[in-house]
Formats: structure tokens, C-alpha cells, sequence
């Protein structure tokens, strides 16, 4: 832990962040935990929800390292958060559910995962796009219209 915050000093504005990443974390591993001990779908598609919380937060962390001059690049940064989160989120779900770990869940859930196997790569592919987008907007020069 200290070698990491030697090359990624945490600010004292930041804590919020870093104690909700690491909240959500620690929430993650014990709803998995419980999913897998009682057989629970519901727990663990709150764990795949909380991790997910838990990766935006980290997101947030290193993305913060940018310094944003407008606002294109508050909203590149907060589409880059968001859509990353729901990125690990929605992987983290298609992968419990191959599998067949959410054993509490009925047919109409297993039917709408099987109709919907492409979204968990597509947000992954949106989100490498807004990060991107994001990184090329401090790397090109504005010019004003």
C-alpha cells in the first residue's frame, strides 16, 4: 500500500473517494461471500453492482490526475467514470452468470441474459472509446470557433 501511494499521492480532497471505493470493496466481498454461501442471485448481482461502484471510484481516482480546462472535459471524464463502472459491472454479471452462479434467479432473468450477451462487450467498448476521447482532449489544442 505505501509503494503505491509513493507513485499515486492521494490528496486530502480525494478521501471521500477513496474511502467509498474501498467501502464498496469491502461491501463486494462480503456480498459475494454471502451469494455464494447461501446460494443467493440476488447477493451476487449486489456484489457485481458494488464492485462495479467500486471500480468507477478508482476510475475517478486516476482520472483525476488530469486537470480539466472545460467543460467537454468534465463531461469526457464523467461519461469515462460512469461507462467504466457499468462496463466491470455488466462483464462481472455475464461472467457469474456463464457460470451459473446467481442460482436464485429465475427463467425470465436467464432468458434476458441469454437475449442480451452482447451488451457487457459493447460497454466495454464504449468506455475505451470515452477514455480515449477523454486522454486525445488534453493531448490536441482548442482553437476557439
Amino acid at each position: 500500500m505505501r509503494l503505491l501511494l509513493e507513485f499515486h499521492p492521494i490528496r486530502k480532497d480525494q478521501y471521500p473517494i477513496v474511502l467509498l471505493g474501498i467501502f464498496a470493496f469491502l461491501v463486494s466481498l462480503v456480498l459475494l461471500f454471502l451469494g455464494l454461501s447461501f446460494g443467493s442471485g440476488v447477493m451476487t448481482k449486489l456484489f457485481s453492482y458494488s464492485f462495479g461502484l467500486s471500480c468507477a471510484s478508482f476510475l475517478w481516482l486516476l482520472s483525476g490526475k488530469y486537470i480539466p480546462k472545460n467543460s467537454t472535459q468534465h463531461i469526457l471524464r464523467i461519461a469515462t467514470v460512469v461507462d467504466g463502472g457499468l462496463a466491470v459491472q455488466m462483464n462481472l454479471a455475464y461472467i457469474l452468470w456463464s457460470l451459473d452462479l446467481p442460482k436464485g434467479t429465475g427463467h425470465v432473468y436467464h432468458t434476458i441474459m441469454a437475449d442480451y450477451f452482447w451488451a457487457g462487450p459493447a460497454m466495454l467498448v464504449c468506455a475505451a472509446f470515452f477514455y480515449a476521447a477523454f486522454k486525445a482532449s488534453f493531448t490536441t489544442e482548442s482553437y476557439p470557433m
